[in-house]
């Protein structure tokens, strides 16, 4: 494969030529990510295991990401892994600018925060983390867990 010159690139990218004529490939050397079609400019920010789909129909959310492997979907850049389990309508987001650290973004109230969003819970009950990595809730004493937050 050879590099083919195209100035329009996204820093970073180079354009190689295929053995089909004018068929391409892009390659991020920086992220060592490899793709069919011309990358945008925050496509090797996009962590393993995810990917940058187009809306439908949607003028004001042109696209969104969906995690290939639980097909969850959220509307910010996505941080590194598989998603965490949060709170209805939260997302946790990687900072586009490096250095930076992740922050939650409620898509109904457009509330962004450092902190993990958390529920309140009734007296008695504990939320935990189970060796899966889902969260469930914990009555010490009467010794209920479940996996839907109590009421």
């Amino acid at each position: 494969r050879r590099p083919v010159e195209d100035a329009d690139l996204p820093p970073g990218w180079v354009k190689l030529a295929t053995s089909r004529p004018d068929v391409f490939i892009y390659h991020h050397a920086g992220s060592n990510m490899t793709k069919e079609t011309r990358p945008a400019a925050d496509d090797h920010l996009i962590p393993q295991g995810w990917e940058k789909v187009p809306s439908r129909g949607s003028v004001t959310v042109p696209f969104y990401y969906r995690h290939k492997a639980t097909g969850k979907t959220q509307l910010g850049l996505p941080c590194e892994g598989p998603p965490e389990e949060l709170l209805e309508n939260w997302e946790k987001v990687a900072s586009s600018r490096p250095g930076q650290k992740p922050y939650y973004f409620n898509r109904s109230t457009a509330v962004k925060q450092y902190e993990k969003p958390e529920v309140a819970l009734p007296a008695g009950w504990k939320a935990q983390t189970s060796s899966q990595g889902s969260v469930y809730y914990y009555h010490a004493k009467t010794g209920v867990s479940q996996f839907v937050v109590p009421t």
